[in-house]
């Protein structure tokens, strides 16, 4: 899976405010990825993905299984830095 461009959806002042501050709401209302299938689909954590999140430090290694979609996770995490972070 590839991480795709931020996807255009209106969102609501309270979805904006929350969006700032909680990376998987983001991720999921913002960005889409393509599927196996080359299709776009929302990013929606997988329990791998929400557990790796949960756990983050800011000092982190990831040795990590293939297909995960731990690199993924990673990308959309740094895209949304990139993006809200002056």
């Amino acid at each position: 899976m590839t991480l795709a461009v931020p996807s255009r959806v209106p969102l609501s002042p309270q979805e904006k405010a929350r969006a700032f501050v909680d990376d998987e709401f983001y991720l999921s209302k913002l960005f889409t990825i393509e599927d196996r299938f080359r299709r776009s689909v929302s990013f929606n954590p997988n329990k791998a993905q929400k557990y790796v999140q949960s756990v983050l430090t800011g000092f982190d290694v990831a040795i990590k299984a293939a297909q995960l979609g731990v690199t993924t996770l990673f990308l959309g995490k740094y895209m949304k830095e990139t993006v809200t972070v002056p």
